[in-house]
This record gives structure tokens, sequence and C-alpha cells, in this order.
């Protein structure tokens, strides 16, 4: 009997057709991983939860697991779209993979064992039992599987946005140098990157004109009315308890912070436990509201010149990212951001060590820019002196 060949019973599958299934079994299988993992939580169980078994697990996945069985759809669904999306990706070096899934390791750790401190101030939801050990591993497998995923595509975005402004959709690149502009000079057909106006290239360098100081005057009116209200509403403003301790300092009272700071003698009561500078600078607005015969009007003067500050250096990083290259419609767009996000004016009202800090700190590495990129010459110019 002649024998009939096995390919012929059993055609073999092309190898187009075999890595599709494989690549889409391997997409299934690694979002039904984040699926069961993202959504999970971790209450500790009662103490008549059954804790062995098939129904141990059972009845621990039921508490984990939210009860509108869709989230878990929802998260599959999602993950499916991630791995989607990561395999067209084009750079996956070694480096990055290394770094992003260390950041994915640490992201999931964090979550995980921040939320079994924040709700029993320890992590006994994990290691209480195997199976709260094993709802662990699935917690974990989930959320940094996610996260490593989701690391590469925004990466790719970065890099797809930044080689967008490179190829010339904006005027210039949005940090100049020499290589790029000999890039974009190649790209549009020019012969040397010397055809390029200079005021493009290094427009940093120029003093702003008058058209210029009219659109940073009008661009911090326009953060200050919007912010108005919010001064209106918590006139004359706001602090927290440590502003409240530094005012106490400041007129000698004795607080809680003198019990735990070394003092000189007994009659000091002003310590370095906070900023000494921001001390005397909240007290003298209070002593100031105090002379004129109401402390709020000191509270109020502070508010508003904090507000004046603030506007002012979120102006300067507005105009020095659009001398770097940003798009008349990306100024608007952060304008409006920094104008309508709560966050801003809350923190422009709020008498608080923080605030003149991050303001100063947002100047200095502006500067520092500055310097590293005219190599020092930026610290003789007569507009750093202003």
């Amino acid at each position: 009997m002649r024998q009939r060949n096995v390919r012929s019973v059993f055609p073999t599958m092309k190898p187009e057709k075999l890595s599709f299934f494989g690549s889409t079994l391997t997409k299934c299988i690694l979002s039904m991983i984040m699926a069961m993992g993202l959504p999970l939580s971790f209450p500790a169980g009662k103490k008549q939860l059954k804790l062995h078994g098939i129904k141990g697990l059972a009845d621990l996945l039921k508490v984990s697991y939210p009860r509108n069985q869709a989230v878990l759809l929802a998260v599959f669904v999602l993950a499916l779209i991630v791995l989607f999306f990561y395999d067209r990706c084009k750079e996956k070096t070694l480096r990055m993979k290394i770094m992003n899934g260390i950041v994915a390791v640490l992201f999931a750790l964090s979550q995980i064992l921040g939320e079994c401190y924040s709700e029993y101030a320890s992590w006994y939801p994990i290691t209480r039992g195997s199976l709260f050990r094993c709802r662990f591993l699935v917690a974990f497998l989930g959320i940094s599987c996610f996260v490593y995923h989701v690391l590469f595509l925004l990466q790719e975005l970065l890099d797809r946005a930044y080689a967008k402004i490179l190829v010339g959709t904006a005027k210039r690149p949005f940090f100049p140098d020499k290589t790029s502009i000999e890039s974009l000079a190649e790209q549009s057909g020019q012969t040397s990157a010397k055809s390029i106006p200079e005021s493009s290239i290094n427009s940093s360098s120029k003093s702003p004109s008058k058209a210029s100081g009219r659109s940073t005057i009008k661009t911090m009116g326009f953060l200050l009315l919007c912010w108005l209200p919010y001064l209106i509403i918590f006139y004359p403003g706001t602090c927290n308890h440590d502003t409240s301790d530094q005012i106490l300092q400041f007129f000698h009272r004795d607080i809680w912070v003198r019990y735990y700071t070394a003092t000189p003698a007994d009659d000091i009561y002003m310590t370095n436990h906070f900023p000494v500078l921001t001390t005397f600078i909240y007290g003298g607005f209070a002593r100031f509201g105090l002379l004129l015969g109401d402390i709020r009007i000191g509270f109020a003067l502070h508010s508003v010149l904090q507000m004046i500050l603030m506007a002012a250096v979120i102006t300067k990083v507005l105009r020095f990212l659009q001398r770097k290259g940003l798009t008349g419609k990306g100024y608007k767009a952060a304008v409006l951001f920094f104008a309508l996000l709560p966050v801003f004016p809350l923190y422009a009202i709020c008498m608080l060590k923080d605030v003149p800090y991050i303001l100063c700190l947002m100047v200095l590495m502006l500067d520092l820019w500055e310097f590293a990129e005219t190599k020092g010459e930026e610290l003789l110019s007569t507009r750093h002196a202003v």
C-alpha cells in the first residue's frame, strides 16, 4: 500500500499566517493578564472568609473585583488597543526595554503597597495567606505589563511629534541647533543653512520687541483676570497650618516647633524649622495689615502681589518656549491651560512657602538653560540684569 505524504494530509500553514495567529494569541493572553490585574483591589477579607480551595479563591476574587463585570471587558479591550499600537512602535532597543521594565515594576509595587498601606497601614492584605499572595502576583503582572507597553507608546508619540517639528511643520525646530538647521535646509531643498534667516536660528539672543512686550502684558493681564474670581471668593486668600505657625513665631508666640528645635535663648521664638525668610515676609504682611487696622488687608496685599509674580513667571516661561519654536496655537492653548485650571489661581492666592520656592526655581531653570545655550554670555546682557 502506497504511503501518503504527511504534508498532503496536514498541509503546512504559511509562515505569515502562523506568525499572525501567534501574535494574536500572545496579545489575547497579555490582555487577559492586564484585565485580571488592573481592576483588582486589596480588601483584607472577613475573618470568617474561607481561605483554602477553589471556593476560597472564588470568594476572594468576588470581593476583590468590581461588581460591574463590564469593567473587566473594557480593560480587556483597552489592553488589546495598547498592544496593537505597541507593535507599530519603531524603536524598541534593549536599553529602552530595561528602563521601561524597571519603571513598570516600581510603579506596580508602589500602587499595590500604597493601596494596602492606605487602607490597613500594613501589607497584611498581601501576606495573609497563599491566596492573597496569588492575588498580589496577578495584580503585579497586570499593572506592570500595562505600564510597560504604555511607556513605549508615549515615547513613540514624543518621537513622532519631535520628528514632525524637524521635518518642517513648524517654522523652526523646537530646540534649534546646527544639526537640526542643516537637516531642515537639506529637506527643504536649500544648499546650505545660511539661507535660513538668522533671526529664526537664534531668536532668543535678541532683545524683545515692543510687540512682544505688549503680548507679555496681555498674557499677564488675561491670567490675572481669570484668577481674580478666586481672590474674591476666598478673600483675603488662603494658607495652611505651617503659615499660621510662622506668623505666630514672628509675633513671639510659643508653638510646638520650639520644643523640637534648639534655640540659643529662652526668649527666642523663631527657628529654622520653617524658612526664616518667608517667616519674616508673612509676618511683615500681617503686621502691615494690623497697622492699617485689619490684618486681612495685609493678607490681601500679599495675595495680589503673589498673583502678579506668578503670572509674570508663567508668562516668562511661555515666552521662552515661544522663542524656542512654540507655535501661536500652542502658546494660546498653554495660556488657557494656566488661566482656567483651578490649581494655579488657588496656589497664586495661597500664603505658603512652597509657592515662592517653585517660582524662583522656574526662573532659575530658564536662566541656566540660557547660560548653557549662550556659553555664559547671557550673564553680561542687559536683559538678564533687568
